[in-house]
């Protein structure tokens, strides 16, 4: 159990290249993926220094947040230009 959710071995992904190949469609984009991390841009879960874990539901539910965000403020910043 994690984050008191119940999750299965097919929500985890295991190290940067396994996270990178669901996100960006290659694992040789892992560098990518390192600076969305230390960047604070990613949720992911360190253990050690060294291993890295993310749930596939959690960056799908992370994603699906960003673009709703990016979604309002686009729809606030065209409001703003009609009311001018």
């Amino acid at each position: 159990m994690l984050d008191g959710v119940q999750v299965t071995k097919d929500d985890l992904l295991e190290g940067a290249a396994a996270i990178a190949e669901f996100l960006l469609g290659d694992k040789r984009h892992r560098r990518k993926i390192y600076y969305l991390i230390e960047s604070g841009n990613l949720p992911v879960i360190r253990l050690g220094r060294r291993k890295l874990w993310a749930r596939k539901s959690r960056l799908r539910a992370f994603f699906d947040e960003k673009e709703r965000g990016a979604l309002r403020h686009s729809d606030a910043a065209n409001d703003d230009r009609e009311a001018a």
